[in-house]
């Protein structure tokens, strides 16, 4: 028998060998907002594209589900990115135009003054190809640099929130944080660089 306690790995073997819709539908409420609101901001807080994305993530995972064989989040996680890059590369296509190197070095030099004390920029996320720059560069941070950045930066939370949510202790964040952002900047520089793809 099946429950709010249950553990992942039980769902998982649950869903797998028996395809227990119960087992599937924990998974889903313990992981489906945290999965909405990752896509969320990484398509520049635009609805329609995240739920796309949200369902699409979601089809894939139920078509796959046999194949997962570590963590279900970590899974679910995968397959999210590897939606998110294939949305980059749909956008990157039906751009006609190619942003001028000079124009993205000057975002690139304001995200980076403003990411090292300040929350995201919006006048930047408004900006598609920045957007889609920053997303892309996330996304190719290990998840514990992802989420701290996000909740640091995309949804203001405090060093002390972020210890308790992750059960961290503070100094411990800070350190995350810094590391994080060092990882962010050199992912970001190399894609407005046009020395990292989009296939990271």
């Amino acid at each position: 028998m099946v429950g709010m306690d249950t553990d992942d790995e039980t769902l998982l073997h649950q869903v797998q060998r028996e395809r227990n819709t119960t087992a599937w539908n924990l998974l889903y409420e313990r992981y489906a907002e945290r999965l909405y609101r990752f896509l969320y901001y990484r398509v520049g807080r635009r609805e329609a594209e995240a739920q796309d994305l949200f369902q699409e993530t979601l089809l894939t995972a139920v078509d796959r589900i046999h194949t997962c064989r570590e963590s279900f989040a970590s899974w679910l996680w995968g397959i999210a990115r590897h939606k998110l890059l294939h949305f980059y590369r749909s956008q990157a296509r039906r751009q006609e135009r190619e942003t001028p190197m000079s124009q993205m070095d000057q975002a690139l030099e304001e995200w980076m003054d403003r990411f090292e004390t300040h929350d995201l920029p919006d006048e930047l996320l408004v900006q598609q190809e920045t957007r889609q720059f920053i997303g892309a560069a996330l996304s190719a941070l290990p998840p514990h640099y992802q989420r701290g950045l996000v909740l640091k930066y995309v949804e203001g939370r405090t060093l002390e929130d972020i210890g308790q949510e992750c059960r961290m202790s503070v100094s411990a964040v800070g350190h995350l944080l810094f590391r994080a952002r060092a990882a962010f900047k050199i992912a970001f520089a190399k894609l407005t660089q046009g020395e990292l793809t989009y296939d990271l």
